[in-house]
């Protein structure tokens, strides 16, 4: 009984000659069902990116005395907010 069900069970198994092919279908499967959330993954990074450069440029505006620490305090304090949100948001599409 057990070797008929091996037997069985065996005339499902992919021929070998077929799995590049069952490989490359499930990846372009896989690509197009989370298509959406690989754009959305991109659009938060950059979005953290941009928070991040403006940040840096408030510190040379500092540096060059252009604005007031405070000023930048303010700012820092403000992006970080956004910064940690788009994180938190970008950590659970990842998840």
């Amino acid at each position: 009984m057990n070797e008929q069900f091996v037997n069985e069970l065996q005339m499902y198994l992919a021929r070998h000659e077929y799995k590049k092919l069952y490989t490359v279908l499930i990846a372009e499967a896989y690509k197009e069902q989370t298509k959406g959330i690989q754009g959305e993954k991109r659009q938060l990074l950059a979005q953290i990116k941009d928070y991040e450069n403006r940040l840096s440029k408030a510190r040379k505006l500092v540096v060059t005395n252009q604005i007031d620490a405070s000023d930048y305090r303010e700012m820092k304090s403000d992006y970080g907010v956004i910064v940690t949100k788009l994180e938190a948001k970008l950590s659970s599409i990842t998840n």
